[in-house]
């Protein structure tokens, strides 16, 4: 009888969820915390020679406003950061580490707009276009920074009225800045965006 009667209240919330959630955020301001792992097809060669690892992890901060059911603007601001080690060119031609250790800072802050499909449902496919602003700073180097795009497309989640879920893939393009020595500039790379695969919660007020 117990085990009964708990199951009904668990399918109770469960439906009180999914109505609260599918209720719109239109008009609404909403703050979120993200994360997910960032890969680097843009400078693949020049990343993979130093840092050697299958990706990085991203975190972030978003505001987001609910400009329409359908339309939404975020702000975002994200953090990477990798270790590696310093590689010198041998008498084959390739290159071998020299045992001392390099890090590398990518700070992203980007505006995207994204619209938002069949926008009254709990689960919302969207897609999103934006620019951003990328500073990419590596040890004992100046910081070198420039403007890209971004692409998303994603999968929110309105868990209750308030508060929404995502699952986001984004591909980015910052050119122009890195390439101006070392590595980079021997394999001819100069674009540190890439690939993000996140996920994300946010509270809309």
């Amino acid at each position: 009888m117990g085990g009964k009667l708990m199951n009904r209240y668990a399918c109770m919330f469960l439906a009180m969820g999914l109505i609260c959630g599918s209720a719109s955020a239109e008009g609404r301001f909403g703050i979120g915390i993200r994360g997910g792992l960032y890969l680097v097809p843009n400078w693949s060669d020049t990343y993979e020679t130093i840092y050697d690892n299958s990706g990085e992890l991203v975190l972030g901060l978003e505001l987001a406003y609910r400009v329409t059911r359908n339309l939404e603007i975020a702000v975002a601001y994200d953090q990477i950061s990798g270790d590696g080690d310093r590689v010198w060119p041998n008498e084959s031609g390739g290159f071998e580490p020299s045992g001392e250790s390099v890090s590398f800072d990518l700070n992203v802050i980007s505006l995207v707009g994204r619209w938002m499909m069949m926008s009254e449902r709990v689960l919302t496919p969207y897609f999103g276009l934006g620019v951003g602003y990328a500073q990419f700073e590596e040890t004992e180097d100046d910081a070198e920074s420039g403007i890209g795009f971004l692409i998303q497309a994603g999968l929110d989640w309105s868990i209750t009225q308030h508060i929404h879920g995502l699952v986001e893939g984004e591909y980015s393009s910052y050119p122009d800045v890195i390439g101006e020595g070392d590595l980079s500039a021997y394999y001819g790379e100069d674009d540190v965006g890439g690939v993000i695969v996140r996920l994300g919660l946010r509270y809309f007020f």
